[in-house]
């Protein structure tokens, strides 16, 4: 039997245009420390497995921390974006050339990134995240 196939939403579709609003209003809020945001825009039950991860799987505290106390300079610009929509449910697949700082350490890169957003009372929220730098990338 053949796996179906949902091909990705119209870049123009609007649960498309919604999700890279949320994206770029996440990350927004990570370059302006906004505590608020971030925790409106992340779900609870978030997990993140980040390109500099040894295994373990970061929460929304966290992260929030993280981003609010660690994170500096940041910029981001998205490349190569793919949007899946699945009901109440949308996953994006995109590449973030990002410029930023963490905890004084250049974290600068292109990086790879999966995530998966689910609307939850009329409001999109980010419950996961996998990032990964390409190969050619992480041999520097």
């Amino acid at each position: 039997m053949e796996a179906s196939k949902t091909p990705p939403a119209s870049p123009s579709s609007p649960a498309a245009q919604e999700l890279m609003t949320a994206e770029r209003d996440w990350m927004n809020a990570v370059a302006k420390h906004d505590e608020a945001a971030l925790r409106r825009i992340i779900a609870d039950d978030f997990t993140m497995t980040s390109a500099f991860s040894t295994g373990e799987l970061e929460n929304k505290d966290s992260f929030v921390k993280n981003a609010t106390q660690g994170v500096n300079g940041m910029s981001f610009e998205y490349h190569d974006t793919q949007v899946h929509m699945y009901g109440d449910t949308g996953i994006v697949k995109t590449r973030v050339k990002i410029s930023y700082t963490f905890n004084g350490q250049d974290r600068s890169g292109d990086y790879m990134v999966t995530d998966v957003w689910v609307k939850r009372d009329g409001h999109w929220q980010v419950v996961t995240r996998h990032s990964s730098l390409p190969a050619k990338q992480a041999a520097k």
